[in-house]
């Protein structure tokens, strides 16, 4: 995890001095509850934290700590679950793991989901995963791969599985590779996340033109007609979801975006996706990092998870000097 947790979240943020608003959840899986209809926007200024982490992952040999980039869900049993970056425990690479709950305020580490690689080394570590149950019955995790050694240059893969807990087929290529896309030059891809629209399948993503220096991140798009088998990609977009965040759908039908900026996160929603998005912005932050113990250098990578009348805002928390871990904000949509 020393590219991700150590370099390139706050680093590169601060190093570039940008507020960027970032990528996120779906769910064809998730349990959106009860409520119905539209409830006031700003229900989603103001968040409850639950104070300690939800999700803590120390790597082997204890010390530091890494559970990170969390995507929440409900399986088609009911059962919740999460995807979230992580530590293997037999080498030193990121990797995906499964997460386990009862409720949406405590969970357990779980297995390993994704290991390995078969598209020559390219996705060794792995990383920011969002997972989909496919139209297909086929279970679909989406991440960004990156080369073990200095470079940091991820792209976007998506494994497939016959159940949830695998074993997963991994790709023998990346799905939405680097390149340059309507004249911006994509070094680097993180935070992949998608929803559905009218029958199609629309992914955000943050794209960058270099690591650890580059000189701008923007939202890009790709939509699938496919059920995700292939993207077309559409470049910039309008979707504040960078830098790392995630989009999702609310029980509403809108879509929300949530994302790190200079100041806080940041929330919009909107009636569509993208391209032609109109999101309205929340004035202020929705929450600003806490400090000691659990949000010293950072708070990123937010998910917001819906269920019944209450929104459950995911996100990781980090002491540079300790770990990273999921912390978890809730707000009553219906007061």
């Amino acid at each position: 995890m020393e590219h991700i947790t150590r370099i390139s979240r706050t680093g590169v943020l601060l190093a570039i001095g940008l507020a960027f608003i970032g990528c996120g959840t779906d769910s064809d899986n998730a349990d959106t509850g009860t409520l119905s209809g539209d409830f006031p926007f700003a229900n989603l200024q103001h968040w409850q934290r639950h104070g300690e982490p939800v999700l803590r992952d120390p790597e082997p040999g204890g010390g530091y700590e890494v559970a990170a980039d969390p995507h929440p869900f409900r399986t088609q049993t009911g059962s919740l679950r999460m995807v979230y970056s992580g530590p293997h425990p037999d080498n030193d690479y990121a990797t995906i793991k499964l997460a386990t709950a009862n409720d949406p305020t405590q969970w357990s580490v779980g297995p390993v989901l994704l290991s390995g690689t078969n598209a020559g080394g390219l996705d060794l570590n792995k990383e920011t995963a969002f997972y989909r149950l496919a139209t297909s019955g086929k279970h679909q995790i989406y991440y960004i791969g990156y080369e073990d050694g200095a470079v940091y240059h991820s792209q976007i893969f998506m494994a497939e599985a016959d159940t949830l807990e695998g074993p997963y087929r991994l790709p023998t290529a990346p799905i939405v590779p680097t390149s340059v896309q309507d004249g911006f030059e994509v070094k680097t891809i993180t935070s992949p996340s998608i929803v559905e629209h009218d029958g199609q399948l629309y992914m955000a993503y943050c794209a960058w033109d270099g690591f650890p220096d580059p000189t701008a991140v923007q939202v890009h798009g790709a939509i699938s007609n496919d059920d995700g088998q292939t993207w077309n990609r559409i470049g910039e977009v309008n979707a504040p979801v960078c830098m790392e965040g995630a989009f999702s759908k609310g029980p509403d039908g809108k879509f929300y975006a949530v994302a790190q900026a200079e100041g806080g996160l940041t929330l919009g929603r909107s009636d569509v996706p993208f391209p032609d998005a109109g999101y309205e912005m929340l004035a202020q932050p929705v929450m600003t990092p806490a400090g000691a113990p659990w949000e010293v250098d950072e708070l990123n990578t937010p998910q917001i998870f819906f269920e019944g009348s209450t929104a459950y805002l995911y996100y990781s928390g980090a002491d540079f000097s300790k770990g990273w871990w999921i912390m978890l904000a809730t707000t009553d949509l219906e007061e």
